[in-house]
């Protein structure tokens, strides 16, 4: 898995903060029976839930396109393997189609890959 960027620390940080903030300012509310900060609270922590949901989805993302990227692969192995074993010999003259279509769902994987991460795109 790489490294977190300095956002994603920053992200982890701020929720930590605001999760312990909100916590605090729920009990004062509770003990001083404040009607507008126990809606605040609430509100707080309905936007730090979706905060990590967001985070959360993210990384699963990632991760699926990772799977999505080696299981097209492996069918494009094993495509190989069933034309080689079909024309008798190790390496046979591949389709003027497969190459481009390889190189396509490459690039198309790391510009989603890219977005996924946040990172800026530049000439992919």
């Amino acid at each position: 898995m790489p490294p977190q960027t300095v956002t994603q620390n920053r992200i982890e940080n701020v929720a930590m903060c605001s999760t312990m903030t909100t916590n605090t300012l729920q009990i004062i509310a509770d003990s001083m029976q404040t009607p507008f900060l126990g809606a605040m609270t609430n509100t707080a922590q309905a936007v730090l839930k979706n905060i990590q949901t967001v985070t959360k989805h993210k990384h699963n993302c990632i991760q699926l396109l990772e799977k999505i990227y080696q299981i097209l692969n492996a069918i494009r192995q094993l495509e190989d393997e069933v034309q080689s074993a079909r024309y008798g010999c190790q390496s046979w003259p591949k389709p003027a189609v497969v190459e481009p279509t390889a190189k396509s769902q490459e690039a198309a994987f790391r510009r989603v890959n890219q977005r996924c991460q946040g990172k800026r795109m530049v000439g992919v």
